[in-house]
């Protein structure tokens, strides 16, 4: 009798116990709840993996990435008394999450939720699922209004104030609710209650607006502002980091300050009294020096002349910015990113140290929209704050661009379905720049190691008077010398005008035409633009690259010729989808839209086999080897 082989015995089992595992891990649901809709994480905006990361939920007609009509939940709800007996879970779909509700209005069928998500997963999908059901009771454990229990656990402790700034205010002492449980609360007008902001709508559902001083003789405005109690936590001493961010929506252009020496700016957000001065954002007005600009400052206790990250770009009115500001005693810099609508941002830092600056402890309040120093100047801002916060930490890259993403409702996808780009070649290090235009191309050769289906490239670049016209892209293929060769495979587009013209480069998209990529084969993907005398591209490279798939290219010819350097590489990623026959998920290895048993035999079938990362569509997390991770990924995207 011949004997079973062990590799096949050892698969079974493995099958039979996942298959288990992966049944009761998401075909779970929860309870009795009746109704649910699946949410699903945009990976290719997450750079790294988050843990417990707080997610914005819009729930309205039109919501997330795919503009989803939600307003089932408040047709079954029926009433805001019933807000709570909602759930949000994570992929397994009974493990809940905590939500905190900062608003919800049947009526408006709109609603705004905060979510701690434990994990967001970078390179895969990350799964939760919204329950709504008017059968329930409330769902008070893991949901419940600001100020709550459970509203309060949304957010991790280096949260020191989050500030919904949702509310009519009218000068009640505490009125100005912090989410955590720091209790942080503040008061509108300081007391005075014509000094209160007026709540508006705003970016997440409402801000303040506070109707300052916009000219300078006579005053026109009402000078209203926050006032939240002095707190250890808000000072860069205390921990050596500090970091406050906030969505600023510019109302006016008749933004006119008084002069303070030669300068014309308003101390519209800070920590700061006369002789007990911290930080503070400065919003440059109409006139005087640097108009329309926005500075992260550093002080000295006594006052002076402080430190500040700057920002080249000039608002108008009717932008809608999202701003980080943030401090470090190690690195001793300030630092500033402001993110546009257009989902762009600019980065600068500066060395406090060098202009002598000493961060102290001091007594001062913090305040939005007063002249932190008094009202001698009258200085005073116009226009509305929204989801104003204080950290302890100073968040990374991958986190702020994340978290700007999630409250600009652009992360999440509402229903089942959803696909969403993958990184695959990229090299994301860079030391120097050079410019490009006219007849002066330049690019990057790279080998896919997975094959795929192109989507767009990204390139850092900055724009110098940028030129009229459009900055294309090319996808050749490479020849034996890694120069471009033959017919264009792929091409691609922006205006020049998209191209900011900051101090700093930016990461720029260009959606490409599509085109299969094979992974092992080389290709060139090159750059051109228009060029005039006075305006034209600067890129970023490495001068020391790393990169082992390609090299940087150039040509002084249009393209005609090339010329290469081995050391050199640029700033670049190309992402796209799978090329595979995955309709739904990449886990949907046979194609039949669901993720099921069959998918799992598959990767059975495959257990044990390794070659190149993606080399078939069983090794679904494509680190080289089909295993029982692979198995894993797909009871997590289990559909049944």
């Amino acid at each position: 009798m011949s004997k079973i082989p062990l590799r096949l015995i050892l698969i079974f089992f493995a099958l039979s116990f996942l298959f288990l595992l992966v049944v009761s891990y998401d075909s779970h649901w929860l309870g009795t709840w009746q109704n649910r809709i699946e949410i699903k994480v945009d990976y290719s905006k997450i750079e790294e993996t988050l843990t417990d990361f707080p997610v914005m939920i819009n729930i309205s007609s039109s919501s997330g990435t795919n503009s989803a009509d939600l307003t089932q939940v408040f047709d079954e709800l029926a009433s805001d008394d019933n807000r709570t007996k909602i759930a949000v879970t994570t992929s397994n779909g009974t493990t809940q999450c905590y939500v905190e509700i900062e608003s919800w209005d049947t009526a408006g069928e709109q609603a705004w939720l905060w979510v701690k998500v434990p994990v967001v997963y970078f390179g895969s999908d990350t799964i939760l699922y919204l329950y709504y059901d008017s059968t329930q009771p409330d769902n008070t454990s893991y949901v419940g209004d600001t100020g709550s229990t459970p509203a309060q656990n949304v957010w991790k402790s280096d949260f020191e104030g989050v500030w919904h700034l949702e509310g009519d205010y009218n000068a009640t002492t505490g009125e100005v609710k912090d989410s955590t449980s720091n209790a942080n609360h503040g008061t509108g007008g300081g007391g005075t209650a014509s000094q209160a902001p007026t709540q508006t709508a705003s970016v997440i559902g409402n801000g303040q607006y506070f109707n300052g001083t916009s000219g300078i003789d006579p005053p026109d405005g009402d000078n209203q502002y926050i006032e939240i109690p002095d707190d250890n936590s808000f000072t860069l001493t205390t921990t050596g980091q500090l970091m406050y961010e906030v969505w600023i929506d510019f109302t006016t252009t008749n933004l006119y300050v008084k002069e303070i020496g030669d300068a014309h700016y308003i101390h519209a957000i800070g920590k700061c009294q006369s002789y007990e001065e911290e930080w503070i954002l400065v919003i440059g007005g109409a006139n005087g020096d640097n108009p329309y600009s926005i500075r992260n400052y550093l002080m000295n206790k006594a006052g002076g002349l402080g430190a500040s990250a700057d920002t080249a770009w000039q608002w108008q009115a009717g932008d809608k910015v999202h701003v980080y500001g943030w401090f470090d005693t190690t690195t001793k810099k300030c630092y500033i990113e402001v993110w546009y609508p257009n989902g762009y941002y600019a980065y600068f830092e500066n060395t406090y140290d060098d202009e002598n600056i000493n961060p102290e402890n001091s007594n001062a309040p913090l305040t939005l929209g007063g002249e932190c120093e008094g009202d001698s100047y009258g200085q005073w801002w116009e226009g509305t704050f929204d989801e104003f916060r204080v950290m302890s930490t100073n968040q990374n890259a991958a986190w702020r661009q994340a978290n700007h993403f999630a409250q600009a409702d652009e992360l999440l996808y509402f229903g089942e379905g959803g696909s969403f780009l993958q990184r695959y070649e990229y090299y994301y290090d860079d030391n120097d720049n050079a410019g490009f235009g006219g007849t002066i191309w330049i690019g990057q050769s790279f080998t896919p190691q997975v094959s795929h289906t192109l989507k767009e490239v990204r390139w850092k670049i900055r724009g110098d008077d940028s030129p009229a016209g459009n900055l294309n892209c090319y996808i050749y293929a490479a020849d034996g010398n890694h120069k471009p060769t033959g017919p264009i495979l792929s091409s691609g587009s922006i205006p020049c005008s998209d191209v900011l013209e900051l101090q700093s480069a930016q990461v720029y998209s260009i959606p490409m035409t599509d085109v299969v990529l094979t992974a092992g084969q080389e290709y060139c993907m090159v750059l051109s633009a228009p060029y005039i005398s006075n305006g034209h591209f600067d890129y970023r490279m490495d001068t020391s690259g790393e990169y082992d798939g390609g090299m940087w290219l150039y040509s002084s010819t249009s393209g005609s010729s090339w010329s290469t350097n081995s050391v050199r590489d640029m700033y670049f990623g190309e992402w796209g989808i799978s090329d595979t026959d995955t309709p739904v998920y990449m886990c949907d290895l046979n194609g039949d839209g669901r993720v099921n048993v069959l998918d799992m035999i598959r990767v059975g079938q495959h257990q044990g086999e390794s070659g190149q990362p993606g080399w078939i569509p069983e090794d679904v997390n494509q680190d080289g080897t089909v295993n029982v991770l692979d198995m894993v990924i797909i009871g997590q995207n289990w559909t049944g």
